[in-house]
């Protein structure tokens, strides 16, 4: 009666239940995942190596500085600088079981307008088993952040160190203790590479946070400048 339409797209097929667009994205979030579950214990150690009067530089393959640009807020928009997130890994997982429900459909005049199923909508053994889901996320996934970095930076600042990072991540979380993952997400002023690496072969910081795109090209060494001497 609406002259509707609704068509099968790539990657949406089937309402996109059996080829929804995050199951293609599983790969990455296994990978983001296991980043995050490792931050606090990478912490640890870089603590435990600053008391042996070791300066470490902590390298990574990923930052999840994309993961967190395309994460959404409650209202479903991309977040921005300002916003107040809850940056549990459990609300990436909610929102992909979520997003399974999410379909397209054009309208009368071919424009297409975004919809999405309605739990109330199932019959009641799909709602249980979508709930079932939910509860394993929230049991398996919280209490790890999605924003690891950040997580690493805060506990060894918190214990008195100054770190540095090397990234060209655009936006970061701050968090207001180790105890919670609501955090504000701000922009990250970055710093110049040869000024970080600088500061951290003259002793002025005491952890570097590296990775392969930010750091290409410099060099950290433990050798005699200006400002520290050979003994």
């Amino acid at each position: 009666m609406e002259m509707t339409e609704v068509g099968l797209c790539k990657g949406t097929k089937e309402l996109g239940v059996s080829a929804s667009p995050y199951f293609s994205k599983v790969f990455n979030v296994i990978n983001q995942m296991l980043f995050s579950v490792k931050a606090e214990d990478v912490a640890e150690r870089a603590k435990q190596q600053l008391k042996d009067d070791k300066a470490p530089v902590i390298a990574f393959s990923s930052t999840m500085g994309a993961f967190l640009e395309s994460f959404e807020n409650d209202r479903g928009m991309t977040v921005q600088d300002g916003n107040i997130i809850n940056a549990d890994f459990s609300e990436v997982l909610k929102r992909g079981l979520s997003g399974v429900m999410r379909y397209s459909e054009n309208n009368e005049i071919g424009k297409s307008v975004h919809k999405k199923i309605e739990l109330s909508e199932l019959d009641e053994d799909a709602r249980m088993e979508y709930k079932r889901i939910a509860g394993i996320i929230e049991a398996i996934a919280t209490g790890i952040s999605i924003s690891p970095i950040d997580r690493i930076k805060l506990c060894i600042e918190q214990a008195g160190y100054k770190v540095a990072e090397v990234t060209g991540r655009k936006l970061e979380v701050r968090f207001e203790s180790l105890h919670t993952n609501i955090g504000l997400v701000a922009s990250r002023r970055k710093e110049l590479v040869n000024d970080a690496f600088r500061k951290f072969n003259n002793n002025e910081v005491d952890v570097l946070l590296i990775n392969q795109s930010g750091s290409t090209g410099a060099s950290a060494h433990a050798v005699v400048t200006p400002k520290v001497s050979a003994a």
